[in-house]
């Protein structure tokens, strides 16, 4: 298995704007002009002079921001087929139709899309197409700090000011929160990785930022929340972002950092007892890592958008040992009910759960991590990513739907068992409309 270094790009994931749809002048007779009834648009057999008539448009999108060209958009009806192609910038229209309820079908080389419409006499409805959408309303009170990222929300960084370092994590948004509940493991190519979190949760808003500083006794004082190395040979600069892929910390770590150990048995909690420099919680933390193998689970982007039946969307796995000793792990992913799993990769155990969800199931071994002793290169982790694909199936949620975080599961080399999870998949669902 390869050994890489952890050093993901910063991820900026556009969503699906509200549907904001609105009746608009007809594009293809701008003068007001009615044409010839009857063999309009592909249609068959002229129908009566006094049938009811109306007509739609809409845009077909290779994504949001680029037009679909060459797209063929038709409706069948009682006197034959309404049809038309989309033009460069992925615009259609198809005029007097006779009113009724009818099947939307546009299909292409790679594209397809068939929804019920309903046509409405004298009115000229607009058709949006999911692709074309930007953003899905959020309806929680915040999101998690994973999402965040994958939203361009939000940005983890190291600042120092008067020798003193903080991990800094900011709200970059003007209009989402995010909740900082767990604690959490993020990597920078050119500064130590950090592990670091709140002791009781914290609300972050729009705009604002929060530190978390060095080594603190999250339960001692004003703590509240700390920072803690996971990667000893390094150094920390002032100024390095970091990249966050969902990972939670490891409970073998965990009991470390939130609980009131002694481990040394000096009389002194570890957090605040000093030793050759470092508060002996730190040095935990790194004997800790030398002796036994540590999985951490996320995913590239915990954030994955569905919108046309048919789509499928790639999920990618990421498993990482941040202990020094080779190991394996089960990894575990349980997919919401509503949505198919396919492309599983490597295959795994696939199964579906009594509620509709699909659990997959890895074993994955991988090596140990490799520090640079010379303290000039980054650890270097040995990675695992598993894949799969999404899209959707039947009955699927609309809109944003959490579903669940990854788990992962090990025995150190004293056989005890310890596990690791991450950030929760979201699945944002967003249902194309058809308005009057």
């Amino acid at each position: 298995m390869n050994k890489i270094s952890w050093a993901l790009p910063f991820l900026m994931l556009t969503s699906c704007p509200d549907y904001n749809l609105s009746a608009l002048d007809d594009p293809e007779h701008p003068d007001g002009s009615d044409p010839a009834p009857g063999g309009v648009d592909g249609s068959d057999t002229p129908w009566p002079s006094d049938t009811p008539l109306g007509g739609l448009h809409g845009k077909i999108c290779h994504d949001f921001e680029e037009g679909l060209e060459g797209i063929e958009v038709l409706i069948e009806h009682a006197y034959g087929v309404a049809r038309t192609f989309t033009d460069a910038d992925g615009n259609y229209a198809l005029n007097d139709i006779p009113a009724g309820e009818y099947m939307l079908v546009a299909v292409g080389a790679e594209y397809f899309f068939h929804a019920p419409v309903l046509v409405p006499a004298n009115e000229l409805i607009e058709i949006q197409h999911p692709e074309c959408v930007t953003e899905c309303d959020i309806p929680v009170p915040c999101v998690g700090l994973a999402e965040a990222f994958d939203r361009g929300a939000a940005s983890v960084s190291f600042q120092a000011a008067m020798g003193v370092g903080s991990v800094v994590v900011t709200n970059e948004s003007s209009d989402l929160e995010i909740c900082l509940d767990p604690w959490m493991v993020a990597f920078s190519p050119d500064s130590q990785d950090v592990l670091f979190g709140p002791r009781d949760g914290h609300l972050l808003p729009p705009g604002q930022s929060i530190d978390f500083p060095y080594r603190r006794d999250v339960f001692g004082g004003d703590g509240q929340r700390a920072w803690w190395c996971v990667e000893q040979y390094q150094y920390t600069r002032a100024g390095s972002y970091y990249t966050y892929n969902g990972s939670l910390a490891p409970s073998r770590l965990m009991g470390l950092v939130v609980d009131r150990t002694d481990l040394n048995s000096s009389g002194i909690l570890d957090q605040i007892d000093i030793v050759d420099g470092q508060a002996q919680t730190q040095h935990n933390i790194w004997d800790t890592e030398r002796a036994h193998p540590i999985f951490l689970v996320g995913r590239r982007s915990s954030l994955v958008q569905l919108t046309g039946p048919g789509q499928r969307r790639p999920v990618e796995v990421e498993v990482r040992n941040l202990g020094q000793r080779s190991g394996t792990t089960s990894v575990v992913e349980v997919v919401p009910p509503g949505f198919n799993v396919t492309d599983v990769n490597p295959p795994g155990q696939v199964s579906t759960l009594a509620d509709g969800s699909t659990r997959i199931a890895w074993d994955v071994s991988l090596d140990g991590a490799e520090p640079d002793f010379n303290y000039v290169l980054p650890t270097r982790y040995d990675d695992a990513v598993l894949r799969y694909s999404l899209s959707l199936g039947d009955e699927p949620c609309e809109g944003r739907c959490e579903g669940n975080g990854l788990l992962a599961e090990w025995n150190d080399r004293m056989g005890r068992s310890w596990s690791s999870a991450s950030e929760p998949l979201i699945i944002e669902h967003c249902v194309p409309e058809v308005r009057r």
